[in-house]
């Protein structure tokens, strides 16, 4: 498929406004070099490592992104001291050269320790290629030319490989992402246009990527194929020897056992797929019947049955453990009834559902005996998440289908009569977590995240709340000698519920005291005072437990972090919607509301019917950031 280039002209900062044509909504591009343009003139976006801070944000669909994250993604762990500061620099710069044609506020926006791109005011054509992909499945069925049309306006977008120019590991694996659902495009296109003859200028385009791509089976396949179509045999042996010799070198395996059939066929000069019979088999509109010539890219799913492992993949429960009695048992009981209730934990970071889902997984591990297997989530790719729970079962990437829908079926087909427990820990992103449930009614899925998932209605949920005091000083004699916490009872107390029970922070303070083996715990107490009373976190421990808050705070609509900002400077230690709408200066129902939007975000304690407060180890992070936001504003 022809790829189309377009002539622009660069400008070295903001874009004079035409006087003939409106501010317009700019631009992205990352299927290829990252680039932006506006009114037919691409921006100047300056260095690479500035395009990359633009490209992170860009990828976060609108989400912020916290500045320590985007610096670990921007240099990786080589990051200068400096880079914080570099890439304030970076973002100014972005800011100014997008400033004109962003008119109506700053596109990159600073919001509770994080950046954001401003939503609604730009096009990604990486979005664009998604959408497109989704209306082509969506219309596969009852319209394929149409379908195929949307195929190649996809691929069309593509200007090179995807993020062009940047460099470091979490760049790497985004561009393997996109260029994996390039594939899927090319897979689903190819058949769809060998039913209108031959392949044309898609055999250049997946020539193209094989070539940057010498393992990618499923793109030696469909060159195989095409070639093969076209009646090229020898050009088909020769892909597939390529094929071979690059597995070998690379990866020290052969080829999968449908390119070696594919091979075999060839090498018999059977009839190519231009022939009569393979144009038989060519789908017509609404028929769904083989396709010519192109062979499945794995063992089907009943192959691979009989390779499953049962695999034994919790994470490790070595770690202390205090408390949880009420929660751990009901857990149990759930998991081990006759079919099983999958569970969710949600609640605010640092609160220990990992650890509680550890607990409760080497519990009832004996009844579970197809395997038990923990992944943790985070920010990664349902895709990426269905092969590492396959790989728990054994597989290699060569002996799986290309697509990631296809993985999902095998991961569905392998689990409908197995009786597994799957741990998916630290779930962020919920639009695709169907896929990564087991099929069958006798496995489970304890799920931890910040939030509960509406959308898994039959998930049984819980919330977790802060430990008790005493709880919390059992959990610190644990980790720091329970002498040393004995010693100094009081103390011992009153800084655990300064940490306001809440496991990490108690953790922390724990750790504290293991790299202060002379200081006693008042000393402790007295410097985790001046920390909560700083307007600025000095010390790097209570970064950490800044982090899970701030991450609370920046997903926020304006609204809400307002509300936020102002409860937390202002509130008493309990109150009412109705003190709270007097204070937001807005009715009782809107103030409800937000609280509770509020309580959702594990920033505000509901203590029943029309009560709230805070956490005081909260409190104390948004009152910082609240002043840090008035300073700023």
């Amino acid at each position: 498929m022809n790829e189309s280039t377009r002539m622009t002209t660069i400008v070295p900062g903001p874009i004079a406004e035409s006087d003939e044509e409106s501010h317009g909504v700019i631009s992205f591009e990352v299927l290829g070099p990252v680039r932006a343009v506006a009114r037919g003139q691409e921006i100047d976006l300056g260095s690479p490592q500035q395009r990359a801070v633009l490209a992170v944000l860009l990828l976060a669909d609108g989400l912020p992104v916290a500045v320590d994250e985007v610096v670990a993604r921007v240099w990786g762990e080589e990051a200068p001291r400096s880079a914080r500061g570099i890439l304030r620099t970076y973002v100014y710069r972005l800011r100014r050269a997008l400033a004109t044609v962003c008119p109506s506020g700053e596109f990159i926006e600073f919001v509770a320790g994080s950046y954001r791109v401003r939503s609604g005011s730009y096009e990604l054509d990486a979005d664009g290629f998604t959408r497109l992909l989704r209306e082509a499945e969506r219309l596969e069925r009852t319209d394929p030319r149409s379908a195929r049309d949307c195929l190649r306006a996809a691929l069309a977008l593509w200007k090179g490989a995807a993020l062009q120019g940047l460099d470091g590991d979490w760049f790497t694996a985004q561009a393997h992402w996109l260029e994996s659902r390039r594939v899927d495009a090319l897979i689903a296109l190819f058949p769809l246009e060998l039913s209108e003859g031959e392949p044309g200028d898609l055999l250049n385009h997946v020539a193209e990527l094989w070539r940057r791509q010498p393992t990618q089976e499923k793109l030696a396949e469909l060159y195989m194929t095409g070639l093969w179509f076209k009646d090229q045999r020898s050009e088909a042996l020769g892909v597939y020897e390529g094929l071979r010799r690059a597995l070998r070198d690379e990866l020290g395996i052969d080829p999968s056992p449908a390119l070696q059939s594919l091979h075999v066929r060839i090498l018999r000069a059977e009839p190519t797929p231009a022939g009569a019979a393979a144009h038989a088999a060519l789908p017509t509109p609404g028929d769904r019947g083989p396709v010519p010539a192109v062979a499945p890219a794995a063992p089907a799913p009943a192959d691979l049955a009989s390779l499953v492992q049962a695999p034994a993949a919790l994470y490790s429960d070595a770690a202390p453990f205090v408390g949880r009695s009420t929660e751990l048992e009901a857990m149990i009981e759930a998991l081990t009834a006759d079919t099983p209730r999958s569970i969710g934990i949600a609640g605010l970071g640092g609160m220990g559902k990992s650890r509680l889902a550890i607990r409760v997984s080497h519990a009832v591990r004996s009844h579970f005996p197809d395997g038990q297997v923990s992944v943790r989530v985070g920010d990664q790719p349902a895709s990426a998440v269905v092969l590492k729970l396959l790989g728990s079962l054994g597989f290699t990437a060569a002996q799986l289908p290309e697509t990631t829908a296809l993985q999902v079926g095998v991961w569905r087909t392998l689990t409908a009569e197995r009786r597994m427990l799957v741990v998916l820990d630290d779930v962020r992103a919920n639009d695709d977590l169907r896929m990564l449930l087991p099929s069958g009614p006798q496995s489970a899925v304890i799920v931890t995240s910040e939030r509960r998932i509406p959308r898994l209605p039959w998930i049984s949920w819980t919330r977790l709340g802060p430990l008790s005091t005493a709880e919390s000083v059992e959990l610190m004699g644990e980790l720091a000698g329970a002498g040393r916490v004995g010693a100094e009872p009081e103390t011992s107390a009153r800084v655990a519920e300064e940490c306001s029970n809440i496991p990490l922070a108690v953790e922390v303070a724990a750790a504290r005291l293991n790299d202060r083996p002379n200081w006693s715990i008042a000393r402790i107490e007295q410097e985790l005072l001046a920390d909560l009373a700083s307007p600025v976190v000095m010390q790097a421990d209570c970064a950490i437990v800044d982090a899970p808050l701030a991450r609370a705070v920046s997903f926020l609509g304006g609204p809400a972090l307002a509300a936020c900002h102002r409860l937390a400077l202002e509130a008493p230690d309990r109150f009412d919607p109705a003190w709270a709408a007097c204070a937001l200066g807005t009715d009782e129902r809107t103030a409800t509301a937000l609280l509770e939007e509020l309580v959702d975000a594990n920033l505000l304690l509901s203590l029943g019917d029309r009560c709230y407060a805070h956490l005081g180890l909260v409190r104390a992070y948004l009152h910082r950031q609240a002043s840090m936001h008035l300073v700023r504003a």
